[in-house]
């Protein structure tokens, strides 16, 4: 028979702090949890970081948005011309548009000679807009004079004279042929040419 050897009984607390570091326990939980340190500054800006923060993603999905519309209209804008240019030339196989309509432009004289007859009829279009009730009735280009001959019908004669003065304004020299009334429309003749 083994004899029991009795120890001297240890204090709960001492026998606690000698296993400590093998413990993974703490009393310092819950409510006794120790305070983390805060950085006072990030509390102030806090709010205005997040504000800033929310304020750049609506700026980016504005942009975004806004960059989506825009290659949506070109690619209906393509998709046109694309359309059109095969109205005008079936059968005809398209690689490069721009390039296809710049060749089919200058085998047609649209090349640099008769850059002058489409500025002309740019400036008539802008003048025949603002002065209105003005219809062109026909055309002419005289490459060789780099004139823009055209007959045309308005409501009366002051609409003639207003044309007359708004392209002498944009810079044209105009010389005006007969008017003549014809019936509830004045009909006549201009004469359009560059000042150079």
């Amino acid at each position: 028979m083994q004899l029991q050897q009795s120890m001297e009984p240890e204090l709960p607390l001492a026998l606690l702090a000698r296993q400590l570091q093998h413990i993974n326990f703490t009393l310092l939980q819950g409510p006794y949890a120790p305070k983390r340190q805060t950085n006072k500054h990030w509390q102030k800006w806090r709010s205005t970081a997040a504000l800033a923060g929310v304020c750049v993603v609506v700026y980016l999905l504005v942009q975004g948005f806004s960059i989506w519309q825009l290659d949506r209209q070109l690619t209906q804008v393509q998709q046109q011309s694309l359309a059109e240019y095969r109205q005008a030339f079936p059968g005809e196989t398209v690689v490069n548009l721009s390039r296809q309509v710049e060749q089919k432009l200058a085998t047609v004289g649209m090349g640099s000679e008769s850059a002058g007859f489409l500025t002309l009829l740019n400036a008539l279009q802008r003048q025949l807009a603002e002065v209105g009730d003005i219809n062109v009735d026909s055309l002419r280009f005289d490459a060789a004079r780099t004139e823009l001959r055209f007959s045309a019908n308005a409501g009366g004669f002051q609409n003639f004279e207003r044309l007359k003065t708004a392209l002498e304004g944009a810079g044209y020299v105009i010389e005006q042929g007969a008017l003549s009334n014809d019936g509830a429309r004045v009909q006549g003749t201009v004469v359009m040419r560059s000042r150079t």
